[in-house]
């Protein structure tokens, strides 16, 4: 267990805030999170390269995974992707219909899909991971708040997750861990490596101040990276969901066919962040 909380320390307290090659953009995390609630369980995600994918279930899956040390504490970085998602998107509510609006659907999607994770790790040997998931759900749900009014909330959820490192009674340091990646046929890549260095525990206290001071010099250059999407990309976005809804059979089919459409945008994704984000 002292790995994963390695893992998730390094998440939020790295010097750099965020490792380069797993700073996400938020809507296409949350796009490949509302997918995943249409796949199997068992279904699982790997960060490679700044983007975010599935991997559903089958021989290939584990080979692949074992190959390109995948691991399930992949999912402790997707802590700032929450966060920045009800940051930068709220806008998405212009993407409308009668019955629904992009943002709602794909919080809602997400949620379903954050549900499949805990079901497929529900046996898993590390609660730290079951705790973080939940807290995610927990921040979806409870996102309606102005922004202006949710710094008791922030502060409720860093302190929630610091008492994952709180139930362990020391952390090793400089203990490396392979950042995972994998290859699939929703998400061919390949994989780097990470190695890190663990600083003292850092007390209960001093917990909220740190996690949005690490947060908030990236925070206001990253919001801009929201332009890249045009209102055609977020109308396809918003009916092809909504197809899968209607015909959830496919899902295979509109998983590939949404992801080769949004691959002009990933492209973008990650030479903006490169541009942008690195120092």
């Amino acid at each position: 267990m002292s790995i994963s909380m390695a893992v998730i320390h390094n998440a939020l307290f790295n010097k750099k805030k965020e490792r380069f090659d797993i700073i996400l953009e938020p809507l296409q995390a949350f796009i490949q999170l509302a997918l995943l609630s249409f796949t199997p369980i068992d279904s699982k995600l790997n960060i490679y390269d700044n983007i975010l994918f599935i991997q559903i279930p089958g021989w290939k899956q584990s080979i692949m995974r074992t190959y390109y040390s995948d691991s399930k504490n992949d999912l402790f970085y997707l802590f700032n992707v929450i966060k920045r998602f009800n940051k930068f998107y709220k806008h998405l509510e212009s993407v409308e219909n009668d019955k629904t609006n992009l943002f709602i659907l794909l919080k809602q999607l997400s949620n379903k899909g954050i549900d499949n994770l805990l079901q497929t790790y529900k046996q898993t040997d590390n609660p730290a991971l079951l705790h973080t998931l939940n807290i995610y759900k927990h921040i979806l749900n409870n996102s309606n708040k102005p922004v202006i009014n949710n710094e008791n909330d922030i502060n409720d959820d860093n302190k929630s997750i610091s008492n994952l490192f709180n139930k362990e009674s020391s952390i090793q340091p400089n203990v490396s861990q392979v950042s995972p990646t994998s290859s699939h046929s929703l998400s061919p890549q390949t994989a780097p490596s990470i190695a890190s260095s663990i600083p003292p525990s850092i007390s209960l206290s001093q917990l909220p101040s740190i996690v949005q001071s690490s947060n908030i010099d990236i925070d206001n250059v990253f919001i801009n990276i929201t332009k890249l999407y045009t209102e055609y990309d977020l109308l396809i976005i918003f009916n092809t969901l909504q197809l899968i809804q209607i015909n959830p059979n496919n899902y295979i089919e509109y998983i590939e066919g949404l992801n080769k459409i949004l691959e002009p945008i990933n492209n973008l994704i990650k030479k903006w962040i490169v541009d942008n984000i690195v120092y």
